[in-house]
């Protein structure tokens, strides 16, 4: 079958019909996230204040920092998800699941309570203007006292990605960025009882809104499909899954490492010119990142048809998907550029 509901199977059909129709949900999801930046600037730039929207922008690439191994790894699990699907072997395909889940628990916790203890020596590092560190320090405490709902949120969308569902991992980060964008408002306005709470709250808003969509993604999959299981054999790490999942994802992770370390240095920079310099970097990086969005989509996308070719063993047709992601890849940067230009 070419579907199991709405789980693509990568290993038959056209792959550039495979590749364009997968991407386009991680594109949406992408230019969701980007829109909520957007919003999300306005309104704590224009209700709170520009040295508000500074401290949020410091704590940015702090956060990616911090979160970049992680992404790796849940590059691992699309990866190795996709290719025991391709090669029909279920069972492998539910330990590595359980396997992701909890080891990226783990280190979701870990990173957590590094990201709480080190946050004013980290502001510090990349001096952080004194006019706003202190909020950023708030902003980056609660963000962090979260970061395992982001955690999940990314697991999951990646297991299902793998499965070759983007679909749904769109429903949820919807669902997320309406709700961070009222609960934003709720928050820095203050609504009945609640104070305006300033940079905090903004932190809360998003917490709260990576908490819901997270919470919404396991029932769905729960419900929808067989992927989770409550039974206790299946909640235990797989050591062998373990080493792959690391063999895979660190050096992805390490690159992410890496220019997130490029991004801290450069935040290092500009923060040395204060404020008014500091909120207006983060403006315009917002717009940078814009520029990225289809080629990202498109290599997640390319991931995801090639893990699965790979694991039933089609050598053709992966040799096919890394060429037409070349060459939609370049056509694309090429519109960005004009558009940008």
């Amino acid at each position: 079958s070419m579907r199991r509901g709405s789980q693509r199977d990568f290993t038959q059909g056209s792959i550039p019909r495979h590749i364009i129709m997968f991407s386009l949900p991680l594109f949406a999801g992408n230019l969701l996230q980007m829109l909520y930046n957007v919003v999300d600037s306005v309104w704590v730039g224009q209700v709170i204040g520009k040295h508000a929207l500074g401290a949020v922008s410091v704590s940015q690439p702090l956060i990616f920092a911090l979160i970049s191994l992680v992404i790796g790894l849940t590059m691992a699990t699309t990866t190795l998800v996709g290719q025991y699907r391709g090669a029909g072997k279920e069972e492998l395909v539910q330990r590595t699941i359980g396997t992701s889940l909890i080891l990226l628990a783990a280190l979701g916790t870990l990173v957590g309570v590094l990201g709480i203890i080190l946050r004013y020596p980290l502001l510090r590092l990349i001096a952080t203007p004194e006019e706003i560190i202190h909020d950023a320090a708030a902003y980056l405490g609660v963000f962090m006292g979260g970061i395992l709902a982001l955690f999940l949120y990314n697991t999951l969308g990646a297991i299902l990605r793998g499965l070759g569902d983007a679909t749904t991992p769109l429903i949820a980060l919807a669902l997320a960025t309406v709700l961070n964008i009222v609960l934003d408002g709720v928050f820095i306005l203050g609504l009945g009882p609640l104070p305006p709470m300033g940079v905090p709250g903004v932190a809360i808003a998003t917490v709260i809104a990576q908490g819901a969509s997270s919470v919404w993604l396991v029932r769905w999959i729960l419900k929808k499909t067989d992927l989770l299981r409550l039974s206790r054999d299946y909640w235990r790490i797989d050591w062998t899954l373990a080493g792959r999942i690391f063999r895979i994802g660190l050096p992805a992770g390490l690159q992410q490492a890496v220019v997130s370390f490029g991004m801290v240095t450069v935040t290092a920079l500009i923060n040395s010119f204060g404020p008014d310099v500091v909120a207006a970097f983060g403006a315009a990086q917002r717009l940078d990142q814009a520029a990225f969005l289809p080629s990202m989509s498109m290599g997640l996308a390319v991931t995801s048809v090639v893990a699965q070719n790979l694991g039933a063993g089609k050598l053709d047709r992966v040799a096919s998907a890394v060429r037409w992601c070349a060459a939609l890849g370049v056509a694309i940067t090429g519109m960005v550029t004009l558009v940008a230009i």
